[in-house]
Parts: C-alpha cells; structure tokens; sequence
C-alpha cells in the first residue's frame, strides 16, 4: 500500500512545475491548515520538524484536539523540537486529509506542494498518510 500511496502523491515544489496529469495541492504553512506549525529556521532544525509534524499529525487524525492547547508543543519537544511553533487548526487539517484522501480514492493524482521540496519535507508525511 506504501508504494500505492506514493504512485498517488508527490511532493514537490510550490514554484515548481506540476508534473503533467497530476492537480497541485498547496501544503505548506499560511496556504493550507497541512503547513507545518514547527517552524523551520535553519538546515539542523529540518529533521525535528518533520518528526514533530509526523507526531501531530497522528495524535490529530487519531482524534487529538484543542482541549489542550500545549500538545502542539509539547509534541514538538517530545521529537526533540525547540523551535518556534505557529497555531494548528485541528479539525481543519482532519478535514483536509479527508477531502485529499477522497481525491485519491477517486484516482486523482496528487502533487503536494511546499517550500521545503526536494529538501525533507513535512509533505512526505501527508502523503504517506493518505
């Protein structure tokens, strides 16, 4: 199935061109409630980040939630995070990995776009868990 997630969903850059037969899906930060809250300021930072992001993600597609407004942070930290960390719209990025996971249902082939592309990306993580 992992390989069937990635035959439906690249990621790529957000001026980069999309490929041919695939539509563009903004999931960077300020353009999509998916952009990564963990912000990046530097090369050493990246990594952290991606693993906070795969944390949050999961603990919000479990069902996490704004009961508790630290746990966005405290994720962070818990994936060896000490950076700067922007709002998460819980419900709003359930509902977008939904829509995205029903375009991919459908046969839409997905091309997520971010900043960071090719660089390690928060993206991977979308993808992989569509």
């Amino acid at each position: 199935a992992h390989s069937r997630t990635r035959d439906r969903a690249q990621v790529g850059r957000v001026r980069g061109r999309t490929e041919d037969g695939r539509v563009g899906v903004r999931v960077d930060r300020g353009a999509s409630p998916l952009g990564n809250p963990y912000v990046v300021r530097g090369e050493r930072e990246r990594l952290a980040a991606c693993h906070a992001y795969r944390r949050l993600l999961g603990a919000t597609l479990a069902g996490g939630g704004p009961e508790d407004p630290e746990q966005v942070g405290l994720l962070g930290r818990l994936a060896g995070f000490g950076g700067e960390v922007r709002v998460w719209d819980w419900e709003g990025a359930r509902m977008e990995v939904e829509r995205l996971r029903e375009m991919a249902r459908r046969g839409v082939l997905l091309e997520l776009k971010c900043h960071c592309a090719p660089r390690p990306c928060h993206g991977e993580t979308v993808r992989d868990l569509l």
